[in-house]
């Protein structure tokens, strides 16, 4: 199996990268192709068998580099046909999304105007990318790691319960608290001329004013004079030194502050502490704070920390939000009059737990879903939910509406983007082959139909033998897109192709044989339930304002082959259909007069 995943930036020191690197190399342990697509990568490439895919991309500001390296991504695993991807950063169009940070849709209300998210680009690109990853119809699934993610994406965009994957903590296995504990700390505190009274504080991470770097700081300063003299506190992070010696200053604490920069020992470090400080104003998950509790490194975070629970499980020492300085102040010094009782604590806490699930869950989920795809589990491919986010789309073949669209030798291919493009492919190979044959279903100068039978599943092919070149009158064009906005209307349009003499293959799930009009659709045992549904189809139809130029009983369906579809009955032939804020009397009567007189009961005129 062929994995892609995407990573804005790769470098060392971050949680996110290290993420990136561990699942990339489970997958190759299993196996797997692994490929890490990113814009730049900074440190050493790993030694397992992993391609590094670098697409440098130039912009003037960081948000439209992201937007161009999403557009890029989606080319990128298109044309050297990937079977998963999985999207490290805000990446619309993959197949999982690794939910890394908040909700922005959640959390930037509270920090910016109406008017400011509206109007700075930055903010409008990074909530365009979030809203495309969790549009109803995209394809992706978010794998969160804290349940106050979940509980945001939830209330902001109100997804199903079957897009999220629960992950468990994951962590750096060097963390681990090692036998020989007490010699390393003793190494590298001498490495750090730390004395032997001394206090060692540590926090580690980018972005101080979001990680609560201040917070800590006044912290310190509210210290007893006593405590304050023997605490020395270590930061390690990629935030500018002179950022941080400024700050530190302002609090009047700098003579206590290190700033140690990104390092690659933060192994050693947490062995070296006494106590974790995060007392982060945002901060998705942390999974510092697992690295910290696993090497027996009591913690103190705020409530805002996705792996806030952990920590209090552990110790107890969450401070709870809405954030109050004093609470913060009050338990640091608590937790400094009892620092061996609370290492003792962390230490039982964590040693029967397994911390390092995340990779193999990850990769689980993976497979799971390459197993779907393989086997064309159409029910978990196919969408059939809502019409009501695709039926006046604008701008319909987005990722965000689960499409992905790719020029390729052969044309066009305009595709679902969870269904295998490799797939759509075999059965168009099978069409052709019928059609040399002479075995098509219908055939005229305007198109041909065939049933194909393929990976074990049945199709239905439509080619337009000779296609108008422009758009408005392109009778696949139309047809794709009315077949996708009437989802739950008509049979599953699981890809277009556009080929280079302008002929246009459709390929459909196959519903059955028998329509409205056969001969023996009467001997079916819930004929009453049929026409019923027939009836409620249509009227939903009008009711949403969609008038089906031909609504004839030959394209009432019986389904027969898709029971996970909702209706026992099915529009086709969807190449004139038109929209309406409300259908016109006269549209209505017409198609409720070409349904009758096409029972065989009723007389034409």
């Amino acid at each position: 199996m062929k994995i892609l995943i995407a990573l804005f930036k790769y470098f060392p020191w971050g949680g996110l990268q290290k993420d990136t690197l561990r699942f990339a190399q489970e997958a190759v342990r299993r196996g797997h192709q692994a490929t890490i697509l990113t814009t730049d990568w900074i440190g050493s490439r790993p030694d397992e068998d992993i391609s590094i895919e670098i697409m440098p991309v130039r912009a003037l500001a960081n948000h439209r580099a992201v937007d161009k390296f999403a557009r890029c991504f989606l080319d990128y695993r298109c044309h050297h046909s990937y079977d998963i991807s999985l999207a490290m950063s805000r990446i619309p169009g993959a197949d999982f999304y690794f939910v890394a940070d908040s909700c922005m849709a959640s959390w930037m209300p509270k920090k910016h105007s109406h008017f400011i998210l509206k109007t700075m680009p930055r903010f409008r690109t990074y909530l365009a990318h979030e809203r495309a990853i969790c549009s109803p119809l995209s394809p992706t699934r978010l794998l969160y790691i804290a349940s106050p993610q979940k509980d945001d994406f939830l209330s902001a965009y109100q997804l199903p319960e079957e897009r999220f994957i629960y992950l468990p903590p994951g962590m750096d296995p060097r963390c681990q608290r090692p036998d020989n504990a007490e010699h390393l700390r003793q190494q590298k505190r001498i490495e750090l001329r730390l004395a032997n009274d001394a206090i060692m504080l540590i926090q580690i991470g980018t972005n101080i004013w979001r990680k609560g770097f201040d917070r800590v700081l006044v912290a310190i300063a509210a210290l007893p004079e006593n405590l304050r003299n023997r605490v020395r506190f270590f930061l390690a992070g990629n935030d500018k030194p002179e950022k941080v010696r400024k700050v530190a200053q302002a609090h009047g604490v700098a003579d206590s502050v290190t700033f140690l920069g990104p390092r690659d020992d933060v192994h050693e470090l947490l062995l070296a502490a006494d106590i974790m400080v995060h007392p982060a104003r945002e901060e998705g998950a942390g999974n510092v704070l697992i690295e910290g509790l696993v090497a027996g490194l009591p913690v103190i975070c705020s409530a805002a920390c996705g792996f806030g629970s952990f920590v209090n499980e552990a110790t107890q020492t969450v401070v709870p939000e809405p954030f109050a300085q004093q609470n913060l102040n009050s338990m640091l010094e608590q937790s400094l009059a009892q620092l061996p009782k609370l290492a003792a604590r962390t230490i039982a806490y964590a040693k029967p737990r397994d911390f390092c699930a995340r990779d193999r869950v990850v990769v689980d989920a993976i497979e799971a879903l390459a197993v779907q795809k393989e086997d064309l589990d159409l029910p978990t491919l196919y969408n059939c939910r809502p019409t009501d986010n695709l039926l006046r789309a604008r701008n319909f073949n987005r990722p965000e509406n689960g499409f992905s669209t790719m020029a390729y030798p052969e044309g066009r291919w305009t595709f679902l983007a969870r269904f295998p493009l490799d797939k759509l492919r075999d059965i168009l190979v099978v069409h052709q082959q019928i059609c040399s044959a002479g075995k098509w279903l219908k055939n005229d100068h305007k198109r041909r139909v065939t049933r194909v039978h393929c990976h074990g599943q049945s199709f239905v092919v439509k080619e337009f033998c000779t296609d108008y070149v422009l758009n408005y009158f392109n009778h696949g064009r139309r047809t794709w897109e009315s077949s996708q906005r009437l989802r739950g209307f008509t049979a599953p349009c699981l890809g277009w192709l556009r080929d280079n003499e302008n002929r246009s293959f459709l390929i459909f799930a196959d519903l059955g044989e028998m329509n409205l009009w056969h001969e023996s659709h009467v001997q079916h045992e819930n004929l009453s339930c049929i026409y019923w549904a027939a009836g409620q189809l249509m009227a939903e139809l009008h009711g949403n304002g969609i008038y089906h130029a031909d609504a004839k009983t030959t394209n009432f369906v019986i389904n027969d082959l898709c029971p996970w579809l909702p209706r026992p009955t099915l529009i086709i032939d969807c190449d004139d259909v038109r929209l309406y804020r409300v259908l016109p009397l006269a549209r209505r009567t017409k198609n409720l007069a070409q349904f009758l007189a096409t029972t065989g009961v009723v007389p034409a005129e």
